[in-house]
């Protein structure tokens, strides 16, 4: 087992709908009005929120920045998604579950859909010496210049197998990126935000990997 501090990390929640929706101006201002709400939204600035249209049919798209472009929402006829980029620490991630779980209860819970979710991050070891022993052992053959793994785990408290990605971050000597993905029913799991954290670290856990608390 290794210790890894977390150094910067990304999540993407995607809400996936069971057919096509079509252009709905009722829906559309609703939607913007809630992206709009500090109570149960993101609490955006109008000039923050654009709908773009290219037919009165399935070709439309609401799009928000947030975070001062490290973050985004977009809704189209077949999705929405909610993504962040380029947090760091506790009280990053704090918001960031808070955002979810607004997200989800507007877009999934209702009608409980269909969630995928993906999240990704550079650790740092406590040295490069340990992180290439670390990944020595997935080495194969000595034509790989920069070895990794990727598996999928099934864990008792998670009802879909977690995809989790290991190999050398580029360009940090001393750390390794991480990617895990997998989905869910937001009507099995009301309350699925306060799972992410520990489903996360115990996918890492399987492969020898353990976190700093965030700071």
């Amino acid at each position: 087992m290794i210790e890894l501090a977390i150094q910067i990390f990304a999540i993407t929640v995607e809400v996936l709908f069971p057919k096509p929706r079509i252009f709905s101006k009722d829906r559309i201002d609703s939607i913007a009005v809630w992206l709009t709400s500090p109570e149960s939204g993101f609490a955006l600035r109008p000039e923050q929120v654009r709908l773009r249209t290219i037919d009165v049919a399935f070709e439309y798209e609401l799009n928000a920045q947030l975070f001062g472009g490290n973050g985004a929402f977009a809704l189209n006829a077949q999705k929405a998604v909610f993504a962040a980029n380029n947090a760091r620490s506790r009280a990053d991630g704090d918001l960031l579950l808070e955002m979810i779980n607004r997200f989800l209860r507007t877009f999934a819970v209702p009608e409980k859909l269909m969630v995928l979710f993906s999240a990704n991050a550079h650790a740092k070891s406590e040295s490069a010496t340990v992180r290439e022993k670390y990944l020595e052992r997935f080495r194969f053959d000595q034509r790989i210049t920069g070895p990794g793994t990727v598996g999928y785990v099934r864990l008792e408290d998670w009802p879909e197998d977690v995809k989790l990605l290991v190999e050398p971050s580029l360009g940090i000597e001393e750390s390794l990126f991480l990617a895990w993905t997998t989905k869910f029913s937001a009507g099995n799991l009301p309350e699925v935000t306060d799972k992410f954290i520990g489903i996360l670290e115990s996918v890492a856990g399987i492969y020898g990997l353990k976190f700093k608390p965030l700071v």
